[in-house]
């Protein structure tokens, strides 16, 4: 292989690491995700699975994807839960819109945040949110801002782009856990310096 070839793959190689490492080092992949209704096979699975994920760009396969089953008379509304196998103190989530160039118009367009501990009694977090529309290509995440100490996530969804038809779809979800402040660490060292002044003059006495 000669010099320019190794300088090629050098940079395809770090090219390749950078996508991988795209997605924020505290996001939360949900364990399940159960959508009140599927189309086929394109199923509540593909949200949570990495399916048309390369690195924080997601594909136009249909097949990677979930959409709603369509139902007459129209409706649009559908709920999609995920859990996240544990407790977090969620800063956000992560939304992939909807990217098949069968109809853009199916994407979500507005939703309601609600959450829970026990996967039973769900609370309401903020206001009524809306994801814009994809125009195709590879796309990023919509980055939609909540604060809530939850296991359990539910997006209520309300409507699409094209409230004629009743499909509803989204191409990939994940949270992204809230980072402390410096200030918490900085309270966090304090306490733990305090208990071990405390530990050491006890075994002094």
């Amino acid at each position: 292989m000669n010099f320019i070839s190794k300088i090629a793959l050098a940079g395809l190689t770090m090219t390749a690491l950078q996508a991988q490492a795209a997605l924020p080092a505290n996001t939360v992949t949900p364990v399940s995700a159960v959508a009140s209704s599927s189309h086929f096979t394109v199923s509540a699975d593909n949200l949570i699975n990495n399916s048309g994920l390369n690195g924080d760009l997601h594909g136009g396969n249909w097949s990677d994807m979930w959409i709603k089953e369509g139902t007459y008379p129209v409706d649009t509304t559908a709920q999609l839960t995920f859990d996240l196998g544990q407790q977090y103190n969620l800063g956000s989530a992560l939304v992939w819109q909807y990217n098949s160039d069968i109809d853009y118009n199916r994407g979500l367009k507005d939703f309601y945040i609600q959450v829970s501990n026990d996967g039973v009694n769900f609370t309401t977090v903020g206001d009524l949110r809306t994801l814009t529309r994809s125009n195709g290509g590879d796309i990023a995440a919509q980055v939609v801002d909540f604060s809530a100490s939850a296991r359990y996530v539910r997006f209520d969804i309300l409507t699409n782009y094209d409230q004629q038809w009743p499909w509803v779809g989204l191409s990939e979800v994940k949270f992204v856990a809230a980072v402390p402040e410096p200030s918490s660490y900085a309270m966090l060292g304090l306490g733990l310096a305090a208990l071990g002044v405390v530990a050491r003059r006890r075994k002094s006495a």
